[in-house]
């Protein structure tokens, strides 16, 4: 009877680089940074060659004029670590967001809510730094193309002219300046950005 074909066991090198799920690594990673400073996700890395990253950033509510006003950005990316290293070169998409919401009023007092926001989808690429397993730290820098038309929706409706035309009127003034601010701010900047100045995660 042969004996057994002999097979080396694995070294404790190769035992410390599998994940949960054998290759696959993933995990959560907290985000601090620029133009959306704080930031939750899902990151991956798959083989040591290639990753993900899902995230949601924003920042919060910040007074502007008379208007509370804020940013988001939801982003999906694939990752190509080059020769299995830290360094990644990704691609993807995102959607960057801003909100404001505020009041219009008349001479005699009269006001009125107005809500407007605008999502502006993006072909995202960028490069960075981040780990592969365990404690990871990193940084990277995104960019993102727009992708079509953007419109400006309004969640509030315009007062009834009929019965208050002063304050209609300022509605409609006021409408018509936050859709001349966005347009004339995505014409002012052909790309965005985002900036992760830090990355901290636990990938399992």
């Amino acid at each position: 009877m042969p004996a057994p074909a002999y097979t080396e066991p694995p070294s404790p090198e190769d035992e410390a680089e599998k994940c949960a799920l054998g290759k696959f690594c993933f995990g959560p990673v907290l985000s601090l940074g620029l133009l959306n400073p704080i930031g939750l996700g899902v990151h991956g890395r798959i083989n040591q060659h290639f990753g993900f990253a899902l995230d949601y950033q924003f920042l919060p509510s910040i007074a502007v004029s008379e208007f509370d006003a804020g940013f988001s950005l939801f982003s999906l990316v694939g990752r190509w670590h080059v020769g299995g290293s830290a360094f990644f070169l990704s691609l993807g998409f995102s959607l960057q967001s801003f909100y404001a919401e505020g009041e219009v009023s008349d001479p005699s007092g009269a006001s009125v809510g107005i809500d407007a926001s605008v999502s502006v989808p993006q072909l995202a690429f960028g490069f960075g730094l981040l780990g592969g397993k365990g404690l990871v730290l990193g940084i990277d820098l995104a960019f993102g193309v727009p992708l079509g038309g953007v419109d400006v929706s309004f969640d509030s409706r315009m007062p009834n002219a009929n019965s208050n035309p002063e304050l209609a009127d300022a509605y409609d003034r006021q409408q018509r300046d936050i859709e001349t601010f966005v347009e004339d701010t995505l014409e002012l900047l052909p790309m965005t950005f985002q900036l992760n100045l830090f990355r901290v995660g636990y990938l399992f």
